[in-house]
Parts: structure tokens; sequence; C-alpha cells
């Protein structure tokens, strides 16, 4: 095998060309856009501590995720990427050029390398509902709002709604009803761009303390860790009371290991 390697070729450019919607401003500067990516122009100069870094084709394909996760992080769900490397300053996007430019035996000055992004129009939250399932829920609607990140008229990002859906479970979890399921629906809004997010919340009755079992303490008493714990029947199984427990348990000295479980945490006891 003969392999001519040929000249590596270092960045010596590399810019963006954003293409917003007409008659709107671009969502991002071009430093903002910078600090996402990795590829970056090449400093030969003597003092610079800068480690050159290589555009490899799997080096630009991440920069072109890191962009697009950006827009989508904005709410421009339909952006769009496109990375163009050229290997001489005159010859951008024209394959004529090029073509004339290896025909006359001109040497590559390096790579110039060019983001382009058409930013698209950005989808924004109509409406966020949340809606009860339980006839007397004990956590409101009204708490809960407080909890979401999306409002009417800012950018709609998916994964954002469903962590906020997440985090209104583990509230009502952490408040005693460790039976609560929180689930996220998204709905067309009044056109492609809107979107409306509603949370279904079954909050289900508080799960409460019943039996207390206790394992491998062969030398404490009973009725030492009972104490430290404070789980008493039927006070209800907050995260702030379990943590608290272990929390007490650990404290003491006593012991090198301590876990709690909650048993059948999944399924009611006697209504609680």
């Amino acid at each position: 095998y003969s392999i001519d390697e040929g000249p590596l070729l270092r960045v010596r450019e590399r810019t963006f060309e954003v293409r917003a919607e007409p008659g709107a401003r671009r969502a991002f500067t071009d430093d903002e856009l910078a600090a996402v990516v990795q590829t970056r122009r090449y400093d030969a100069g003597f003092l610079s501590r800068t480690r050159p870094i290589n555009a490899s084709s799997k080096l630009l394909q991440a920069d072109l995720e890191q962009l697009l996760q950006l827009y989508r992080g904005a709410g421009f769900l339909q952006a769009q990427v496109e990375v163009r490397v050229a290997r001489h300053p005159r010859v951008r996007d024209s394959a004529a050029v090029l073509a004339g430019l290896v025909a006359a035996g001109s040497k590559a000055t390096g790579l110039y390398v060019r983001f382009v992004i058409v930013e698209g129009r950005r989808t924004e939250v109509e409406h966020v509902a949340i809606e009860i399932a339980d006839e007397r829920p004990e956590v409101s609607a009204a708490e809960l709002e407080p909890l979401l990140s999306a409002h009417a008229g800012a950018p709609f990002v998916e994964t954002q709604a469903k962590l906020d859906g997440a985090l209104l479970e583990r509230t009502l979890k952490s408040r005693g009803h460790q039976l609560a399921v929180v689930t996220t629906r998204i709905d067309d809004g009044a056109d492609p761009f809107h979107k409306r997010i509603v949370y279904k919340v079954v909050e289900k009755p508080a799960v409460r303390f019943k039996a207390l079992v206790l394992r491998g303490n062969f030398r404490t008493r009973s009725w030492i860790v009972r104490d430290e714990l404070d789980f008493a029947e039927g006070k209800v199984v907050t995260t702030e009371a379990y943590e608290t427990g272990k929390a007490n348990l650990n404290s003491t000295g006593l012991f090198s290991l301590v876990r709690a479980e909650l048993d059948d945490a999944d399924r009611p006891v006697d209504g609680n």
C-alpha cells in the first residue's frame, strides 16, 4: 500500500452565515454560536497556548449537532444547519473555481469552514394548563403552576415541557402522594408554530406509614431505631420525613450502613 498523506490542513477561517426569517432578528450572535462549537481558527503564533484542533468530519458533525441543539432549545424546531468546507478562500461555494485551481496546480492554503444556519420560525407556547383528575385534591393547580417554566409566549421546548411534568410528579410525591401520576400532553395550537401543553395530574390519597420492619439490628434495641426514625404509624410518607429519618440514624454513629426501603409503595394498604 502506498499512502500519500498530503499536507495537514489547519482551519484558517471559521464563519457563521445565519439566515433569519424576513423582518426578524437573529436568535444568536456569532460569539454565542462560537461558544458551542469546537472548530476554531488555528493560531500559529509562537506564544499561542491553544491546542491545535483538526477539523475532522467527526468534529464538524458534532458541532453541527450542538448548533441544532442550541436552536431547538430556543424553540426553533425547523432550524437547519449545514457545514461547508473549502480548501482555498477563493473557492467558497464554486466548484468551477476549485476545478480551475486544481488544474493550475494551486496548493491548498488551509481549511475555510462555514456554518450555514437557516433559523426558520420560532415555535411558541400558546397555552399551559394543569388538569387535576381528583375531586378533592390536597394540592391545587394554583400551587403547582409556579413550578412550571413554560408560559404563553415562551419558546416551546418539548424536553423542558416533559421535565416540568416530572417536576410536578416529584413535588406531589415529596408531599406524601407517593402514588401520584402526572402525564404531559402536547397539542397543536392555532397554527404549526404554536403548541398547547396540558399536564394531567392524578394525585391519589397520601401514603402513610403502616408497619415498620427492622432487619440487621442485632445489638441495638429496636426502640432506639424507631425513636430516631420517627416513622409513626399513620404519619404521611413525605420525602422530608423519609430523608430525615435516615439522616438521624446515620448521625448516631451506631451503624456502618443504613438502608431504608418503602415496601409495597405502589399499592395502598387499608386505603392509605
